[in-house]
């Protein structure tokens, strides 16, 4: 889990914690059971997210490897056939073959 999401729901488990320890001094004040249990939820769900979140990063990090391999692949592959062309052919054919390069 990211610093961020981490501190924020630490926050507010500490917050519920404290605040349903001590419920009849904060009651009176209009912090309900109810907006606790929420808190509570909203905490295990940005948790939950978080986790997914870090997941997901993973995965992203895997295929994005993936696919900058597979680029410098095209990339070499696509220099030899150019200078396959460049080596064999006259300048003036090289636009019919594909390559659009002037030199």
């Amino acid at each position: 889990m990211s610093k961020t999401y981490d501190l924020q729901v630490e926050k507010a488990r500490l917050l519920v914690e404290g605040l349903k320890k001590n419920y009849q001094q904060v009651a009176p004040y209009g912090i309900t059971e109810s907006a606790l249990s929420k808190l509570a939820d909203d905490a295990n769900e940005t948790e939950r997210l978080s986790n997914e979140l870090d997941a997901l990063r993973v995965q992203v990090n895997e295929k994005a490897s993936i696919a900058n391999h597979k680029l410098n692949e095209l990339r070499e592959e696509l220099q030899e056939m150019k200078q396959i062309i460049k080596k064999n052919f006259e300048q003036t054919q090289w636009e019919s073959l594909g390559i659009p390069d002037k030199r």
